[in-house]
C-alpha cells in the first residue's frame, strides 16, 4: 500500500492526458500550474493501487479472494469517515454509561 508522499510523489510526476484534464475540470482558461493543481489533486482523490494476491509470490490480482484487496483515497476517506462515526456513537453510549454508573453509586449513600 502506498504512503501519501509517495501518492504525492506518482501524481505529480505522472502523464496526463485530455481527458485526465476534463476529468480534473481544467478549462482552456486556466494556466498551466493551475490545471496542474488541479489534475494532482484530481489524481490525490481518486488514487487506488492494484490488489495483489498471495498465492503466486505477491503478485497478480485477488480474483483468489486471497490477499491484498485494491485500496483508493476515495474508499480510505469513506471508510475513515464511517469509523469516525462509530467512535462518536460509541463516546456517547460509553458517557451515559458513565453518567449512569454515577447515579447508581449515588444512589447508595
Amino acid at each position: 500500500m502506498a504512503t501519501m508522499p509517495e501518492i504525492q510523489k506518482a501524481c505529480a510526476e505522472k502523464s496526463y492526458s485530455v481527458q485526465d484534464q476534463t476529468a480534473a475540470g481544467c478549462s482552456g482558461d486556466e494556466t498551466l500550474n493551475q490545471c496542474m493543481e488541479k489534475l494532482v489533486h484530481h489524481c490525490i482523490g481518486t488514487f487506488s493501487t492494484p490488489g495483489m494476491s498471495l498465492d503466486w509470490g505477491g503478485l497478480g490480482n485477488t480474483s483468489s479472494g486471497v490477499g491484498i484487496p485494491a485500496v483508493s483515497t476515495q474508499s480510505f476517506r469513506e471508510a475513515a469517515g464511517q469509523t469516525a462515526a462509530k467512535a462518536r456513537a460509541l463516546s456517547q453510549k460509553l458517557q451515559q454509561y458513565a453518567t449512569q454508573a454515577e447515579r447508581n453509586a449515588a444512589a447508595w449513600k
